[in-house]
Parts: C-alpha cells; sequence; structure tokens
C-alpha cells in the first residue's frame, strides 16, 4: 500500500512538471514566433528607408550635376547595406550613375549649399 501511494504521487508530480513545461514550451514558441515577425518587419523597413534614401539622393545629385566624394560614399555604404538585407539589385544603376558625376561643382553653375 505504501509503494502505491508513493507511485500515486510521483505520478501526480510528473504529471504537473510536464504540464508546466508544455505550457512554457508553447509560450516560448509563441513569443519566438512574434520576434521573428517583427524582426522581418524591421528589416523591410530599413531596406524600404535605405532604398528610398538611394532614390532622394540620386534625385537630389543628378540635378545638381555633381556628387560630392563624401556623399558618393555614402550612397555606396546605403547601397551596400541594402543589399545585406537582401534588396535587389534595381538601385545598382542609379548608384552606377552618380559614381559617373563629377565630384566637384561644375564652374558654370553655382552651388547652393542645400544638404539633404
Amino acid at each position: 500500500m505504501r509503494y502505491l501511494l508513493i507511485e500515486i504521487l510521483l505520478g501526480a508530480v510528473a504529471t504537473i512538471v510536464i504540464t508546466v513545461l508544455g505550457f512554457y514550451v508553447a509560450k516560448l514558441r509563441g513569443l519566438l514566433k512574434k520576434q521573428a515577425t517583427e524582426q522581418s518587419a524591421i528589416c523591410k523597413g530599413v531596406k524600404a528607408l535605405l532604398r528610398d534614401r538611394i532614390l532622394q539622393s540620386y534625385n537630389y545629385y543628378l540635378g545638381k550635376g555633381y556628387i560630392p566624394i563624401y556623399a558618393r560614399d555614402n550612397v555606396q555604404s546605403l547601397l551596400d547595406e541594402y543589399k545585406a538585407l537582401g534588396g535587389n539589385g534595381v538601385v545598382d544603376g542609379l548608384v552606377k550613375k552618380l559614381a559617373l558625376l563629377p565630384t566637384e561643382t561644375p564652374s558654370n553653375s553655382e552651388d547652393k549649399g542645400v544638404n539633404i
């Protein structure tokens, strides 16, 4: 009789432990799924911001007719990070066009000193 009581008690404890562990495993899976979804959204948002910034720089400096060296390097860094996040090559052509621009103000126009 004594052993039967110990077996029942151990069975109940094991059931409680397994139930609690199962609850926490399910909760952890839910948190990991939520975190993965948020991480994906963050990456997509950063990628969109990088792309937008490259497009803004392209339009701005193409309009000016030149691109300073520091701006050209910055645009290249933006492109590198954009690609590292899985961005496609659509903006590659724009960055290549910017690289072909002169790095100094053309002598026939005045630089207004406006930065974006």
